[in-house]
């Protein structure tokens, strides 16, 4: 079984390194001219700042795959491919409610929501918070999403600026002093 295991998988790498499949379609191309383009891995101090500006406004946005739209960003405004990343990484399904709740409560005050659920949302009466969340879901939806946005906004600010002030302190590289000729 093993032996069998190992044969396919090499197999499975020496099909995908072949011209044929690795030249064969658009998407293909495309990657090899966008995600590998070296000048989107590097650690420059306005691109770094801008993909982890991306990355932290596009963690608060309550979608999946949020990190593929973070590269996606990324790549499309030549910043850097690794912050952007990276900094989708914020909100897991951990951290969820400690992420969104705030983020909702801001929304509700923003919107000018149905106060009502909060105080339904505070007495654990879950009866109650769900059949009051089902006939409002128009407002809460609007309510988490501009609650999102505004955290988003905010916490690509704040993350922006980080970034620069880290690049401020940063020690520079340390250059060579050229050696004296020999005489």
């Amino acid at each position: 079984m093993k032996a069998w295991t190992i044969r396919q998988s090499r197999r499975l790498y020496r099909l995908l390194r072949h011209p044929r499949y690795r030249r064969g379609s658009r998407l293909h191309d495309w990657v090899a001219r966008h995600v590998f383009d070296r000048e989107l891995w590097m650690a420059d101090e306005r691109r770094v700042a801008n993909g982890v500006a991306a990355g932290l406004f596009i963690c608060m946005l309550p979608i999946p795959l949020q990190m593929f739209l973070g590269v996606a960003v990324a790549i499309r405004f030549r910043w850097n491919i690794p912050s952007a990343a990276l900094a989708c990484w914020v909100t897991s399904p951990l951290t969820w409610p400690v992420t969104y709740l705030p983020a909702f409560l801001l929304g509700i005050r923003l919107t000018g929501a149905d106060p009502h659920l909060l105080a339904e949302l505070g007495t654990f009466n879950l009866d109650a918070f769900f059949s009051h969340a089902a006939a409002h879901s128009r407002e809460l939806t609007a309510a988490v999403v501009v609650g999102c946005l505004a955290v988003g906004t905010a916490l690509a600010a704040l993350g922006y600026a980080t970034a620069r002030i880290v690049y401020l302190f940063r020690k520079p590289p340390r250059c060579r002093r050229p050696r004296p000729a020999a005489s």
